[in-house]
């Protein structure tokens, strides 16, 4: 395993209330809006502290993980809350089990940094979108911060930019609506 990968163990510093103040899931619905008929998918879904609030808001969310014991953790947290909209499906860093042409809006949050195969990832994300959607990339700041990762794992947005834009994505908008994040707002320029 990779030494940028997050520890399932550490689980709950990811939903904790902490976060919320500095990262707000509502905030970002603000400017993605998804739909009541839309499906989602959460790319490196962690515990699902982004998955859950989806869920509220969409028909159904792909929560995918490369950890078992994070899709684990996830969907007992799921059955907690009685969330019976999301499917959880393991992923690994090359490859995303999702049907292709079968989501119209794809969320990673913090976990862009931590794939070593960044093309592979985002032609999957090409495949498994519907004509139109859309990706958010939510990730570091390319700053060194108390939080997070080291600067050295931290990727600067015009390289990410770059990366999308070398798999056939357009930019779409930068917003700035958390303070240690940056979130990307990418369009397949085949749709």
């Amino acid at each position: 395993m990779s030494s940028k990968i997050f520890s399932s163990s550490n689980w709950e510093r990811l939903v904790s209330p902490q976060r919320k103040k500095q990262m707000d899931p509502q905030a970002f619905f603000k400017i993605s809006d998804p739909g009541t008929n839309e499906i989602w998918a959460d790319i490196g879904c962690g515990p699902g502290y982004f998955t859950f609030p989806l869920a509220g808001r969409v028909q159904k969310v792909f929560a995918t993980d490369i950890s078992v014991d994070m899709l684990e953790i996830c969907r007992s947290r799921a059955r907690d809350e009685n969330l019976s909209n999301i499917e959880f499906v393991q992923s690994d860093s090359t490859e995303i089990n999702i049907p292709s042409n079968s989501v119209e809006g794809i969320l990673l949050v913090n976990v862009f940094h931590e794939f070593s195969a960044a093309d592979k990832i985002i032609r999957e994300l090409g495949r498994i979108l519907k004509p139109g959607g859309r990706v958010y990339n939510i990730d570091w700041r390319y700053a060194a911060m108390e939080v997070g990762p080291p600067l050295a794992h931290r990727l600067p947005e015009e390289q990410v930019e770059r990366n999308f834009a070398s798999a056939g994505f357009l930019f779409a908008e930068q917003h700035d609506i958390y303070e240690q994040n940056y979130v990307l707002e990418f369009i397949h320029s085949d749709r």
